[in-house]
């Protein structure tokens, strides 16, 4: 009579691996995987992708999301589009209606992430256009809060914006400058607009709608020339920032003097290095983040940075040399109350009609893949209060 055996197969989970001839691979790796994801030693299909509610406007992408709480307690969920600020309706949850309430506000540019943040109960966005603007959940309109009145500066009527927001020693700061001139300066025509992608500007110490340095010698602005390349994003941790360039991060340190708050460090050569390359590759979720640089996907944390690309990274890297629009980077925490799973989702466009995830877990440090037919990554993903 045969004898009964088994062999298990199971966790952990070394995900990914297109590093490797598949005959050599072991029985905890894949070299093809789609919509499955290797969690707590387990292999669990993904949740369906399932639409609770409409966006604001048909035709029209969302270029992101988030929420704040105003003076008054009153958290608002809001969402971005070209238009301007819409917010989500508490009393409206029915998906054949549109839940989103149009705030309004200034245009914002198309197909550009929104960068936001939330102040002193007032909430801050931009996403590359030459004006910060702000809304406290209270007033009909949001209003553009970044003015320049000095001539140098084009002014009454002339503004500040930027590619990425954040915040650092109570000071809101721009990167990556686009500077509206109401009046002619110099060779500028008037009602131009200039982009400084070397710039950062930052605004009074504690008074976030106050960017002339005229008015408030604590605002400011700094402009990198040492460095040959721009600014494609940032990652606050503290009392320092890592201001990241195509070729190069910079550290940026609080030094307590309101006339020159901050110190800048190249953490290496200016010239070349690791650097980010995809401006919204970067995410963070507290003092954990990741990037993609040239040669590898890094995880950053405050001391250290730490290779994460594996034996996934030559396929995470051929498509997004294939990209058919910028791809979207974020770090969530969880995916229901109750179901935490930490990762780094880098979100790929690909032809313009599906994209591609590529999935790291930061607990189980491993990549898996998934596929959203008809569905385009805009804006940031992010965990908001409702």
């Amino acid at each position: 009579m045969p004898k009964y055996f088994e062999i298990p197969f199971g966790g952990e989970y070394k995900g990914l691996n297109v590093q490797t001839p598949e005959i050599y691979l072991e029985s905890s790796e894949t070299p093809a995987t789609r919509n499955f994801w290797f969690r707590n030693k387990e292999l669990r299909s993904t949740p369906p992708f399932a639409q609770v509610f409409l966006g604001p406007e048909p035709q029209n992408p969302v270029l992101g999301v988030n929420s704040f709480m105003d003076a008054n307690s009153t958290i608002h969920t809001c969402a971005f589009t070209t238009r301007g600020l819409w917010q989500l309706s508490p009393f409206n949850n029915f998906p054949a209606q549109n839940p989103w309430q149009f705030i309004g506000g200034s245009p914002l540019k198309v197909n550009t992430p929104v960068s936001s943040r939330a102040f002193a109960s007032l909430f801050y966005y931009t996403n590359g256009v030459p004006y910060l603007q702000s809304w406290d959940g209270i007033a009909a309109l949001p209003v553009v809060v970044s003015q320049l009145t000095d001539a140098s500066f084009g002014g009454t009527g002339s503004s500040v914006g930027g590619l990425f927001l954040y915040e650092i020693n109570f000071q809101l700061c721009l990167l990556n400058v686009f500077v509206f001139n109401a009046a002619a300066v110099g060779s500028v025509p008037a009602g131009s607009t200039t982009n400084f992608p070397q710039r950062l500007w930052y605004s009074a110490n504690g008074i976030p709608n106050v960017w002339d340095p005229t008015v408030n010698t604590s605002a400011g602005f700094v402009d990198f020339l040492d460095v040959p390349d721009q600014f494609t994003g940032v990652m606050a941790l503290g009392e320092i920032a890592y201001l990241f360039r195509n070729n190069g991060v910079t550290q940026q340190t609080i030094t307590g003097n309101a006339l020159a708050p901050y110190y800048f460090d190249h953490l290496w050569a200016s010239d070349k290095g690791i650097g980010n390359v995809y401006p919204f590759s970067i995410a963070q979720y507290g003092s954990v983040g990741a990037f993609i640089s040239t040669e590898q996907i890094y995880k950053v944390s405050i001391n250290a940075f730490e290779e994460i690309g594996g034996t996934a990274r030559d396929a995470i890297m051929a498509d997004l040399a294939v990209a058919s629009n910028s791809p979207i980077a974020s770090i969530i925490p969880n995916y229901a109350y109750g179901f935490i799973y930490l990762t780094y989702r880098i979100s790929i466009p690909l032809k313009n009609i599906f994209t591609r995830h590529y999935v790291y877990s930061i607990e189980d440090k491993n990549w898996s893949v998934e596929e959203t037919p008809g569905l385009i990554v805009s804006g940031r993903p992010n965990v908001v209060w409702r």
